[in-house]
């Protein structure tokens, strides 16, 4: 290896997710993806969650609304309930799993409660019937929180009467922005959908900037370009921030045109999901308590996730793993670092319903790495390299 290729190797790294925009058309209609719903499309997967949720709000007609949400989870959760202006209810999370503990949701329920948010993290999708079941014949919507995972085949579909996607940066579908609310249901009139009803069409030198602005995106997920931007201190690149909805827009018109050739890409792609998941059956990583999540959660074959996120035995651990694997440029991730309430500004708008501590503990523990296009077999080495070299120096 000459000295040129060391270095560009040392400068380059992935990004935890990677996947880039496409410009190719589609004659598809979007709403063939999702059968048996209506389909909004709005400007972000918050605003399409802060639809939903206000739509339960709506239904109910309650004094005082409150949703229930997962502990651990992405601030734009909170702002979405409060855009929607319900109360936030946190329920902590089942011990080393991503899931809302079904005892906590049972005593949490009460006459207030509009709307119950079920996230799937990376792939792992929430126990839709148990939730279904603690609800009963209550009047409580159960959204489907689809940010972080796409159908990526004709045989998966979603299992309550409304869900929301993203198609932001960072998420299984990235068009640097846009969401969908999918209803099985009329949606009630209010402000917020009105907003929604007049979308003009991109003008030529909209539709310019748009494809400008994501191919420069797309050049930034170049691991050698990303190894470079992600050094730069003041971009703040990876850090999980409370940031407010401030109103409801219509999708931008010419991401919204290149939508259904982007979902049809991403159900075709190959990611490394089930390479990842081989790396992780080694026996001595799981004498070392280092766990594949998904596994855990009952995900198995050539299940998609978006990132994939592995639950170390400590904190220390999985710091020295991270550690480690951001010396070679691996996109390793300790995803969202806190549990929710404890991420700054959350904590006014939002409350425990018992405590978090579970959510903290995951959140201390859990650790992601990249499946996308750049993933390479070099890249897929080191990282079995890093998890075996972690788990022998601990046996």
């Amino acid at each position: 290896m000459d000295t040129v290729e060391t270095i560009t190797m040392g400068l380059s790294a992935l990004a935890p997710t990677g996947n880039r925009v496409r410009f190719t058309p589609s004659n598809k209609q979007l709403e063939s993806f999702f059968k048996g719903y209506t389909v909004t499309p709005c400007a972000s997967g918050t605003a399409a969650l802060a639809l939903a949720i206000e739509q339960a709000r709506l239904e109910r007609n309650v004094t005082q609304p409150e949703v229930l949400l997962p502990a651990y989870g992405c601030p734009d959760l909170i702002a979405a309930a409060e855009f929607a202006q319900v109360k936030p209810i946190l329920i902590d999370v089942q011990p080393s799993t991503p899931w809302m503990n079904l005892d906590l949701v049972a005593s949490a329920i009460n006459d207030n409660t509009v709307a119950i948010v079920a996230v799937t993290f990376l792939g792992i999708r929430e126990r839709i019937a148990l939730l279904q079941e603690h609800i009963g014949k209550r009047n409580i919507a159960l959204i489907e929180d689809s940010a972080q995972w796409c159908p990526s085949q004709t045989t998966e579909t979603y299992n309550t009467e409304i869900a929301i996607l993203s198609f932001g940066r960072g998420k299984p579908v990235s068009m640097m922005g846009g969401g969908l609310l999918l209803s099985k249901n009329k949606l009630h009139p209010s402000p917020s959908i009105d907003e929604l009803k007049a979308q003009p069409s991109a003008s030529a030198l909209e539709a310019l900037k748009y494809k400008l602005k994501a191919r420069v995106f797309n050049t930034i997920l170049q691991p050698l370009v990303y190894g470079l931007v992600s050094r730069l201190p003041f971009l703040s690149i990876g850090e999980t921030q409370y940031k407010a909805l401030d109103d409801i827009e219509p999708m931008q018109a010419t991401a919204k045109s290149l939508l259904s050739a982007n979902i049809q890409h991403y159900q075709t792609k190959y990611d490394r999901s089930e390479q990842l998941r081989t790396i992780m059956a080694n026996p001595n990583l799981k004498a070392a308590g280092i766990v594949d999540l998904g596994s855990q959660c009952g995900l198995s074959g050539k299940a998609k996730q978006l990132r994939f996120p592995i639950l170390f035995p400590n904190t220390q651990l999985r710091d020295d793993c991270l550690q480690a694997m951001a010396a070679s440029g691996l996109g390793a991730s300790a995803m969202y670092g806190k549990a929710l309430y404890q991420i700054d500004q959350v904590e006014p708008k939002a409350a425990l319903h018992t405590s978090d501590a579970m959510a903290q503990d995951f959140a201390s523990r859990v650790l992601t790495l990249p499946t996308h296009e750049f993933v390479n077999d070099t890249h897929l080495k080191k990282i079995e390299q890093v998890l075996t070299g972690l788990a022998n120096s601990i046996q």
